[in-house]
């Protein structure tokens, strides 16, 4: 068979082109059925002009457990022409969050608020904002904005509307790095049709189920492969619900019976791999 295509994935760096190629996309919302851990914020406004928020900080790079704290903020009512004021409706808790808390990939100053995914409601905007307005649901532009609060005052170019329907909040929430990096890896890297095979290991990641759900609306069969778990039978039936065609755990992909399951299939015209 011809070789495959393999691709590094770097979730930072394919995520990021997500989201500048998604912003044209966030007008009909990406419907995902994966549910991720969300911090669901609450919060007590204040009727001055004021809001007493809550912010999950950290003052220095180490285990998230030791080096994160939740902390009251005010944030004023008051805005500067560009500015936006948000309050934070859900935001997941994701690896490269945790792996921000910890210093990778980082070259900051060891501070900050975590947080680069979450879906937030309007509260107000200052004279100059065009864009958004009182009550619209938005989502980060770009990394780093810090969605882990109740409350955010944020520049206009720092947000994209959102219209994510009825979509529930914890998954409005996900549903732009994962769903659209996905996108770009099946769109972008390879000619696919219906019928083509694409093979990926690190299946059970956010990306990777991501992957499965973007090829099988394609018509587009998938190879997956991922570590070995407990609960593997009720793994298999969530993959095969999500449009999974062959789902394998990787000491199988590496024996000869691998070869044979996957010998009635075309030869992988795309290959992913966030493993290395």
């Amino acid at each position: 068979p011809p070789p495959h295509t393999v691709l590094q994935v770097s979730t930072s760096t394919m995520a990021s082109r997500a989201l500048v190629a998604g912003r044209a996309m966030l007008s009909s919302a990406v419907r995902t059925q994966m549910a991720p851990v969300c911090v669901a914020p609450t919060m007590m406004a204040s009727r001055t002009m004021a809001i007493d928020a809550r912010v999950v900080k950290f003052d220095s790079y180490g285990k998230p457990a030791d080096v994160l704290s939740v902390v009251s903020e005010t944030v004023p009512e008051d805005l500067k022409p560009s500015q936006v004021l948000v309050k934070m409706l859900a935001a997941p808790i994701t690896v490269n969050d945790l792996a921000r808390v910890k210093g990778y990939g980082s070259g900051g100053s060891g501070t900050g608020v975590p947080g680069s995914e979450g879906v937030a409601r309007v509260v107000s905007t200052g004279k100059n904002v065009q864009g958004v307005a009182k009550g619209d649901l938005v989502v980060p532009a770009h990394f780093g904005v810090g969605t882990w609060r109740t409350h955010a005052i944020v520049a206009e170019e720092d947000i994209v509307k959102a219209n994510v329907g009825d979509v529930p909040a914890e998954l409005a929430a996900a549903a732009v790095v994962a769903p659209l990096t996905a996108e770009r890896l099946v769109e972008d890297f390879a000619d696919l049709a219906p019928g083509d095979v694409i093979i990926q290991n690190n299946a059970g990641s956010t990306v990777g189920q991501a992957v499965i759900q973007a090829a099988h609306a394609r018509g587009i069969k998938t190879i997956n492969i991922l570590r070995h778990r407990n609960d593997w039978d009720d793994l298999v039936n969530h993959f095969n619900g999500l449009g999974a065609t062959i789902t394998v755990n990787d000491e199988f992909a590496r024996s000869p019976d691998f070869a044979k399951l996957i010998a009635d299939l075309p030869a992988p015209k795309l290959g992913l791999s966030s493993v290395g």
